[in-house]
């Protein structure tokens, strides 16, 4: 999976493409019209290099860098987090970004599972946003292919053991829905965790739909396949102290 970095210094058709959001046909178009200056200059070469001190200004407006991208989107089912995988597309290509080869996943999800993926280009908060924490968790709804009694839920708030692994889950937070239905919030991300967390305590996953990451909640306005750009308070707002 691609993880670049968008920075400067570098060439200028990707700069606009970058932060005009344009596709690279439409920048070629847009440069053969000299309505592209460079430090005040009439420039159509694309690949002509620019730095942090110039200015590229497009209908008298300066094209401000746009740095790094973050997005969330609402995963359907048959979509994996992969950009190589032989049976299955690749979520980013949902998002609809002319530099989507710099768009890492943060947080997997497996085909069948729906719901909340957080999309970045920033290498540095994907890390934090993956990285355990006490005030960090990940909720989901699960369907269950039995009722779910007080004493699972129990077991779960308590930490479960997982084969093969020598520590028990960290304790859960749970949500009874309705009889085979819960809400269930984890602070780990290990291996296919919550299918197995119910496995340990004699139940079974039928569905299971992410809802929320930290304080980011799934858009309740984006239909499955839809994204958009997270905001600020979104971004800035990832616990970083353990």
């Amino acid at each position: 999976m691609g993880n670049a970095v968008f920075s400067l210094p570098c060439r200028l058709d990707k700069y606009l493409c970058h932060n005009l959001v344009l596709t690279r046909s439409q920048v070629k178009t847009l440069l053969k019209s000299s309505e592209i200056l460079l430090d005040g200059d009439v420039c159509k070469f694309g690949k002509q290099i620019i730095t942090q001190e110039q200015v590229v200004t497009y209908q008298g407006k300066h094209i401000t860098h746009r740095g790094h991208r973050y997005y969330q989107l609402n995963k359907p089912k048959g979509w994996v987090c992969d950009r190589d995988n032989p049976h299955y597309p690749c979520a980013i290509d949902l998002i609809s970004d002319p530099v989507a080869d710099e768009l890492q996943v943060v947080g997997r999800l497996d085909a069948d599972t729906t719901g909340l993926l957080l999309i970045s280009s920033d290498g540095k908060w994907s890390q934090l946003v993956r990285s355990p924490n006490q005030n960090k968790f990940k909720t989901y709804q699960v369907e269950l292919s039995q009722s779910i009694s007080d004493a699972q839920i129990a077991q779960l708030e308590q930490g479960v053991e997982l084969n093969a692994e020598p520590k028990p889950t960290l304790p859960a937070h749970c949500k009874r829905l309705n009889d085979n239905q819960i809400e269930i919030s984890i602070q780990e991300g290990r291996y296919h965790q919550v299918k197995r967390m119910f496995a340990a305590v004699g139940n079974k996953v039928i569905s299971l739909h992410r809802c929320q990451i930290a304080h980011i909640p799934l858009d309740p306005n984006l239909k499955p396949s839809e994204s958009r750009l997270l905001n600020e308070a979104e971004i800035q707002g990832i616990p970083t102290s353990k």
